[in-house]
């Protein structure tokens, strides 16, 4: 083996996903300079109601590669999925227009017509990422990526710094649409998709599709969203923009701790000692967490905008929540690799339900603040860890006494 040549990929590979993680981090660093809290709600209003159309538009189409690679030729997929994407799109807005034309609830038809727009381009990412990642496509992966965060820093920031109000919005369609068309141009398997022709196997992608939402929604989109909803509801403008600015900063927690959990991935697959790498995990993962939630209170008070200076205390209880939310990963990931895939699916569910219930209560008791919601957020990952921890357990005493029986 070539040995500098491995070591030059590694490297390469190394400094490709650190920039398109960093990046994108980048942006909102600059964002929450340039905006106010209330400026930053617009965008933030924006992403969240998108975060729940690409939901419904992409409805698990970046699983097919994974249910579908031993029966279906690749290109197949990639034809379904595209029809799949594009009907669903078509089947939302309908339903969209529908609900406007019967008055059950009031749609602004611009603001949401972009919605739609940018949610169907994301769901086109998603499944091409998918494809990328399935298929071990890590040149085109990374080339993919690193331009599309590279179009996504230019085109976001200098059209939402010139841009006002709602106006904003078209730079994050427009980045939208440039990193989609970037994409396909970089993947040759997508510079010329061609529609589905053979339309008898769009209902098995369906039936994937139905299959996973509720573990895609309740473990998935709900969980990383509820809070912000009820503080978008509850609260006003400037709230809501400086708790999503706040969550979108220490999400930073919440990747640097994925990428330490993800790295332990071969130790626990290898079966070594649970406790042991649990405890190395804890000693890497305290610092970091402490570190960077000094770092975010540091920028917010000193550098971004003075709109979110008064809510010091939010990186704090978030990021102390992503630190709970990784132990969790870390139990669910040694569940995984005993092939107890649905007690994962479980403990994220129930976490979901407590979160939605904790807010509940928060409301009744009419205690509804960018402080009280942070708790919740908090409690339900602790309770995730605690489920996770006490599944796991359970396991590991299961699988002894099975031992012993067999002696």
């Amino acid at each position: 083996m070539n040995i500098n040549g491995f070591l030059g990929d590694r490297l390469y590979f190394l400094f490709c996903d650190g920039l398109i993680k960093a990046l994108p981090y980048g942006i909102i660093l600059i964002f929450t300079t340039i905006l106010t809290p209330t400026e930053y709600s617009i965008i933030a209003e924006f992403l969240l109601y998108s975060s729940f159309i690409v939901l419904l538009i992409g409805f698990n189409s970046n699983s097919f590669f994974l249910y579908f690679d031993q029966k279906v030729s690749v290109t197949e997929i990639i034809a379904v999925g595209f029809s799949y994407i594009i009907i669903n799109f078509f089947f939302v807005s309908l339903v969209i227009a529908f609900i406007a034309r019967t008055g059950m609830i009031e749609v602004d038809f611009f603001f949401i017509s972009l919605v739609l727009l940018y949610s169907l381009f994301q769901s086109f990412v998603n499944f091409m990422n998918a494809f990328m990642i399935r298929n071990r496509k890590s040149e085109s992966y990374f080339k993919a990526n690193f331009l599309g965060v590279v179009v996504s820093f230019i085109t976001s920031v200098s059209l939402i710094s010139q841009l006002k109000g709602e106006a904003r919005i078209y730079g994050i369609v427009i980045m939208a649409i440039v990193i989609c068309v970037t994409y396909s141009r970089i993947t040759k398997e997508f510079s010329n998709p061609r529609f589905n022709s053979k339309p008898w196997l769009m209902p098995q992608f369906y039936k994937v599709g139905l299959k996973l939402a509720p573990h895609t929604f309740f473990s998935g989109w709900a969980r990383l969203n509820l809070c912000s909803l009820s503080v978008f509801y509850f609260l006003d403008e400037e709230a809501f923009g400086a708790y999503t600015g706040i969550m979108n900063l220490s999400m930073l927690v919440n990747i640097a701790l994925t990428l330490v959990v993800n790295s332990f991935q071969k130790d626990l697959a290898e079966l070594v000692d649970f406790s042991r790498l649990l405890n190395r995990y804890i000693i890497l993962a305290l610092p970091i967490t402490f570190l960077l939630a000094v770092f975010i209170v540091f920028f917010l008070s000193n550098i971004a905008n003075n709109g979110f200076s008064g809510y010091l205390i939010l990186p704090f209880i978030i990021c102390t929540g992503f630190l709970l939310n990784s132990l969790a990963v870390f139990h669910n990931n040694m569940l995984l690799v005993m092939g107890k895939s649905g007690l994962v699916s479980l403990a994220s569910t129930l976490s979901t339900v407590g979160q939605f219930v904790g807010l509940t209560i928060v409301y009744a008791l009419e205690k509804i603040t960018v402080e009280s919601v942070s708790f919740v957020l908090l409690a339900s990952y602790l309770l995730s860890f605690i489920l996770s921890s006490a599944l796991l357990k359970g396991c590991f005493r299961g699988a002894s006494e099975k031992r012993l029986s067999d002696l």
